[in-house]
């Protein structure tokens, strides 16, 4: 459990908090042009989940952080 968010990975995840998640996936999977059903793209679904269980639900912040994170990929 992340001591941030109080929360752990097998909570139940709010509507609007897929929404965010999904809003986060479709911007990344858009501007490196991935098939959403590619191995990239799952990857890049398993990145955001994680990045938002540990803390980073904002989506601009997460956003940034999962293009740091391809940056360096």
């Amino acid at each position: 459990m992340n001591a941030v968010t109080e929360r752990g990975i097998h909570d139940p995840v709010a509507p609007e908090e897929v929404d965010v998640l999904q809003a986060v996936f479709d911007t990344v999977a858009a501007e490196r042009q991935l098939h959403k059903q590619s191995v990239e793209a799952l990857d890049v679904a398993r990145s955001v989940i994680r990045f938002y269980f540990d803390g980073i639900q904002d989506y601009d912040t997460l956003l940034a952080m999962m293009r740091v994170e391809l940056a360096a990929r």
